[in-house]
């Protein structure tokens, strides 16, 4: 009688032992712990950015037959926004270390040296074709540089316009002053719903790079 109750007790411990590793492993496994919102602008510097994209005499339209489709502006391409991007770039990099510390596991893996790729201001207009469907951001040799993406919604009075990850089985409401950050690679896709009514949606995009 006592043996059994023993070898119940140990098949018990077995079967406790087993879903708590198993809880771990799919906590380990779930991909997207590695997208994360961080609040870095405040409202006054959002407004500041969309004037200087609107103010901007140099708006490239990016309009391919299906998607992306969208108006930008590269900050950095720009000699009088040359302040802005610094301030911007600094930002980003205390960004970068929240999301580093956040993940103490993997710290060791992250690059000790990188720099950002250009600072591009989107917007996407209301009820129209704006929009960006389905994709990732590392896609041949030449985006292979990029290790990890930020997002930041510079407002958030329209509806429509969130980020989907549909693989990952998550949506991000654009919040003022909220980056999003992911990596970029092909275990990501996602897209930019279009803006249904409302303002334009404006944000600002960059990537940091391996050096």
């Amino acid at each position: 009688m006592q043996n059994r109750s023993s070898k119940n007790q140990r098949n018990t411990l077995r079967k406790l032992l087993w879903k708590n590793l198993t809880r771990s492993l799919r906590r380990n496994l779930a991909m997207d712990k590695f997208i994360k919102t961080v609040e870095v602008l405040d409202e006054s510097t959002c407004k500041a950015i969309i004037n200087v994209f609107e103010e901007s005499l140099n708006k490239e339209r990016i309009e391919n037959m299906y998607t992306p489709q969208f108006t930008q502006v590269n900050l950095n391409r720009e000699s009088k926004y040359k302040k802005f991007v610094q301030v911007l770039s600094y930002k980003f990099v205390e960004v970068m270390k929240r999301y580093k510390s956040e993940m103490p596991e993997y710290a060791e893996w992250f690059p000790e040296r990188v720099f950002f790729e250009e600072f591009r201001v989107k917007k996407y207009e209301p009820g129209s074709s704006d929009q960006f469907e389905l994709h990732v951001d590392v896609e041949d040799h030449a985006s292979a540089k990029r290790y990890l993406a930020f997002l930041c919604y510079l407002n958030d009075d329209f509806f429509g316009g969130e980020t989907d990850f549909p693989y990952n089985k998550l949506t991000v409401r654009p919040k003022t002053g909220t980056v999003l950050v992911f990596p970029p690679t092909w275990q990501y896709p996602h897209r930019g719903i279009p803006v249904k009514k409302g303002s334009a949606k404006y944000i600002l995009s960059t990537y940091l790079h391996y050096y």
